[in-house]
């Protein structure tokens, strides 16, 4: 694992003047940054913020996981 990235982030330090540490360019999407949640709330947190700009076949798939979800968490577990 060690040389496998051995020298991907060498252009950061040359380009970069060696200020900034790689781990910080390396961003999770929008509807997860400083965020914490189930599956659920996450595809409802997902729609939201950004599911007018999704293909509609993915915006289909997130509506089908948001009703299975919907449904398993109200007849099971302790989120009753």
């Amino acid at each position: 694992k060690k040389r496998a990235l051995f020298g991907v982030y060498d252009n950061v330090g040359i380009l970069g003047g060696f200020q900034i540490h790689p781990k910080n360019l390396i961003m999770g999407p929008t509807w997860l940054r400083g965020w914490r949640g189930n599956e659920l709330q996450r595809c409802i947190r997902k729609k939201q913020m950004v599911g007018d700009r999704m293909f509609a076949e993915d915006y289909h798939k997130l509506n089908k996981r948001i009703r299975y979800l919907y449904k398993r968490f109200n007849r099971t577990g302790k989120h009753r």
